[in-house]
């Protein structure tokens, strides 16, 4: 039902073209259609600037919209004064306020919707100058009777200890050329005026009873009104500035703009005044910004003609060869000679970034013909000035201590922690002109007097660049009105520059260090890697071993006391060298290889010579990589990180090297282990070794052995593969395909050989594939699939499989066994578990390992003493033997001398793919 009436709104909105608010579930299309059925009463403040008409719609006109038509509800408004509408809000009588200050008062009442506007407070006049906050002293203040700007009004009297007598209004259009307190949006035209504070935020309000309806209605704002909203301040603010800057210019000047249709700029990067990019691909910033409401509102098209990375004397060279109208630059008395500028836009840093490490000479880089070299020429002699083209050529040099230092007004591509910084001058940032343009000079200045809310394009730029921080200073009175916004501008160029410095020091503070040691902190080491990835030398990483137990036993206290000894003990050993604490008990260092030995025994020392660490019995696992220049420095410590797990399964000041040789077998290994999770399938395949009964020298059966033909790696060994299948936990995969490959090959062969005697074919199951629940029924599903007996088959077990749960793998034994199934013990040395244990397991038959066999070649009397007895150990218990890796015939002659049951090696049969 909902969706066939969501598709008939769709249609409707298409047949009809009436854009109608489309509820998001069942839940919102109740409420709605409950909401639809009574009349809403909603309240308007009358004379206020929400039913200022601009392009014929009001802001009070926005909202009735949404209501009626977007969201279809039977909405009523009724004027009134303020206190006459809240009153009757308070009362019942009225079910909305559209416009309303959010207080923990009218909390009280109401539901708030999401804010639709911010909101300053000013005190302005038509007539009267207001200078300063002083100029307001032993004045008269008039204010709506029962606003909430009076509280305001009242905080900012007693904070600046002033004396005003308040007087109330029913209305204050009536009092416009008098000192009255209002909206900022009530004063956006008039020029003397002060801010007070800011109002909380503006919202509308609902009585309790619809408080589901305030998630809809949020919808909708968020959907299409808010936007709404947005372009009407928008367009309000450029309908005064036209309106102002219009009247200031003469019939000259009126009929230059009339044939002017566009100019050409450049614009330059300059940090967070003007920079490029690359998600929206244009340049953005406060001049960017600042002139395109400027020619917006001249009704003049600006085409920004900048070329991304492009050096500035190309620029400039574009400028004077009038490809551009204007170009962003600073003034001087040389350059007053060619050309003629605007009145200043914005102040401009410049910085002299010096090296650490000073040359022999004092030299300072500066580009050419930009705004830095005349700043350098004022302070530094000609001789020690070294003047660029390219940019990136002279950093390039400071990078290399070809020169000392350098002049630049950008920052953004300058590793900072290289370089000391010292702020050399503050130049304004004007327009530049070709003195033919007077006449637009003059008309670029009329229109700097005269923007509106300069502020709010300052407010968006921040938004654009993260990078810099917007702090709107207030702290010097001005003389000339007419300029009061622009000297707001220059004061938050000079707060970014300021605040962004005190930041990163602080930044750098809170963040590059670790809290707890005093180590470079994961952060920095992010970093490092990043930026010195042309650096040589030794990648180190440590962890410790049992500290865990320490702070497990002992608690965190005495955990961060070994951690702060550890730290020291690394400063003492490494005190000239990257030192980062990345986690809890691990540690990366970058360490010169010179003498790296010798400091990997200094650290081993300190260690023990260190009381905390003595006493805890605290060691350490290090992994290291020597580096070249030309390897990526995170994968240096990837290597040193694998080399340090493998020194971790040793002992306790076990150090390891990633050599290539680590590295190789590494790489292979990760190889192996991808190829692993999808080759099982297709590129594994059984091997069946023979066995055989000694006393007749008859074929009794075989082991299936599984072996991995890879199309690239080749033949991989068990020994490789199955350690490896174990650790990523597919090794059961394996066991199973050598299961299935042994049923069904098993009954191939006993039907072409016809044989009806006893023969078995046995296969592996490890410890890992015996815990699975299904195991069991895995094996009797592959029986009936082939239609193989259990009697013909014979599953072989590892020592380790006992060390799990003893109990489940007796049950999951005898059911097998319930099969027909014979099970056997493999490896078996007379370990004392496993001999423990003959007696308890339901096994059938013992395979002595061939370590055993060895045995007699160390010493033949007690080699062959121990194989007899275990032989006469194992008969006794009732259970065959079989004898693993024959290789010689004495060894043969000696097993059969003896009794041993079945035996198997290379000498009786190689594996192969067939008996």
């Amino acid at each position: 039902m909902l969706k066939f009436v969501l598709l008939l709104m769709i249609f409707s909105q298409i047949i009809f073209g009436k854009e109608l608010y489309i509820t998001k579930n069942k839940n919102e299309q109740i409420i709605l259609e409950n909401f639809r059925k009574e009349e809403i009463k909603v309240g308007v403040l009358k004379n206020y600037f929400t039913d200022t008409k601009v392009n014929g719609v009001s802001l009070d006109d926005i909202l009735q919209d949404m209501l009626e038509n977007y969201l279809q509800l039977n909405v009523k408004m009724e004027e009134g004064s303020w206190d006459e509408i809240y009153s009757k809000f308070s009362k019942g009588e009225i079910d909305a306020l559209n416009f309303t200050t959010q207080t923990n008062e009218r909390k009280k009442l109401s539901y708030f919707t999401e804010t639709l506007f911010g909101e300053n407070l000013y005190v302005a006049s038509k007539s009267k100058k207001i200078n300063s906050k002083n100029t307001l002293n032993d004045s008269i203040i008039y204010l709506t009777k029962g606003s909430i700007y009076e509280y305001y009004l009242d905080i900012f009297i007693k904070n600046n200890d002033l004396n005003i007598e308040k007087r109330y209004t029913e209305n204050n259009s009536n009092f416009q050329n008098e000192y009255h307190l209002d909206s900022e949006y009530n004063v956006i035209d008039i020029t003397n005026k002060i801010e007070i504070g800011r109002l909380p935020d503006i919202s509308m309000a609902f009585s309790k009873k619809y408080k589901s309806l305030i998630p809809i209605i949020n919808n909708a704002l968020n959907e299409k009104y808010k936007n709404r909203i947005n372009d009407w301040f928008v367009t309000k603010k450029n309908q005064i500035f036209q309106e102002n800057f219009y009247k200031e210019l003469n019939s000259e000047e009126l009929a230059y703009l009339e044939n002017l249709k566009n100019i050409g700029i450049i614009y330059e990067e300059t940090g967070s005044l003007s920079y490029y990019s690359k998600k929206t691909r244009k340049y953005e910033g406060v001049i960017p910004d600042f002139l395109s409401v400027l020619f917006k509102g001249m009704e003049v098209q600006l085409i920004d003609k900048s070329v991304v990375n492009e050096e500035w004397y190309q620029k400039f060279s574009k400028f004077e060869r009038n490809y551009i109208d204007i170009i962003p630059m600073s003034r001087n008395a040389e350059r007053e000679k060619s050309y003629i500028f605007t009145k200043k836009l914005f102040d401009l840093s410049v910085y002299k970034l010096n090296c650490f490490k000073q040359t022999n000479e004092k030299k300072i880089g500066v580009i050419e013909n930009g705004i830095e070299e005349n700043v350098t020429r004022r302070y530094f002699l000609d001789d020690e000035i070294v003047t660029y083209i390219d940019r990136r050529k002279m950093i390039k040099d400071l990078k290399d201590h070809k020169i000392s230092s350098i002049v630049t007004f950008d920052l953004n591509d300058l590793d900072k922690m290289r370089y000391t910084i010292e702020q050399l001058e503050v130049v304004p940032v004007n327009l530049a002109l070709k003195k033919e343009n007077y006449i637009l000079r003059d008309i670029i200045d009329k229109a700097i007097d005269k923007v509106v809310d300069k502020k709010d394009i300052l407010k968006k730029s921040e938004l654009q660049n993260k990078n810099y921080v917007l702090e709107i200073l207030d702290k010097k009175n001005t003389k000339y009105n007419n300029i009061l916004t622009i000297l707001i501008f220059v004061l938050v160029v000079l707060a970014l520059q300021s605040y962004r410095i005190i930041m990163q020091k602080k930044k750098n503070k809170e963040l590059l260090k670790d809290s707890l040691t005093g180590l470079l902190s994961r952060r920095v080491f992010e970093e490092f890697c990043l930026n010195k990835n042309y650096l040589a030398g030794v990648a180190i990483i440590i962890d410790l071993n049992k500290f865990k137990v320490v702070n497990d036993s002992y608690g965190h206290e005495v955990g961060d006391e070994v951690l702060k000894a550890v730290s020291n003990c690394l400063k003492i050993v490494f005190k000239r060298d990257y030192i980062f604490r990345i986690s809890g008990d691990e540690f990366y260092i970058f360490a010169d290889k010179e003498c790296i030995q010798n400091k990997f025994k200094d650290i081993e020392t300190v260690f023990r010579n260190t009381p905390i660490l003595k006493k805890n019995n605290i060691g350490f696992s290090l992994g290291y990589y020597i580096k070249d220049s030309q390897v990526n420095m995170k994968d240096s410590f990837k290597y040193a990180d694998i080399a340090m797990y493998n020194a971790k399964k040793s002992k306790i000041y076990k150090i390891k090297e990633a050599d290539q040789d680590f590295i190789n077998e590494t790489n292979r290994k990760e190889k192996i282990k991808e190829y692993l999770k999808t080759s099982i399938e297709n590129e594994f395949y059984p091997a069946f070794q023979p066995k055989y009964e000694l006393s007749t020298g008859k074929l009794s059966g075989a082991e299936t052995l599984a072996r991995w033909e890879n199309k690239e790696l080749g033949f991989i060994s068990p020994g490789e593969f199955i350690p490896l299948a174990e650790e990523i936990g597919i090794i059961h995969e394996i066991d199973y395909k050598m299961a299935e490959e042994t049923i069904k090959y098993l009954k191939k062969y006993l039907k072409e050989n016809n044989i009806k005697s006893e023969f078995r074919i046995s296969f592996n199951l490890s410890a890992e594939t015996f815990k699975r629940t299904e195991i069991v029924e895995k094996i009797d599903n592959y029986l009936k699939k082939y239609q193989v007996s259990g009697e013909n088959i014979e599953v072989e077990i590892t020592e380790s499989m006992i060390l799990t749960d003893l109990n489940d793998v007796i049950k999951k034994l005898n059911l097998l066994k319930g099969m027909g199934i014979k099970i056997s013990i493999d490896d078996f040395t007379a370990g004392h578990s496993t001999v423990g244990l003959l007696t308890t397991l339901p096994i059938d038959i013992v395979k002595f390992d061939r370590s055993l066999i060895l045995a007699l070649k160390d010493d033949i009397q007690k080699g062959k003493a121990i194989y007899l007895a275990l032989t006469k150990m194992i008969k006794s218990l009732e259970l065959k033997i079989v004898s693993e890796g024959i290789e010689e015939e004495s060894e043969l002659e000696f097993l059969k001398s003896i009794d041993v049951d079945y035996g198997q090696g290379y000498l009786l049969g190689k594996p192969g793919k067939s008996l």
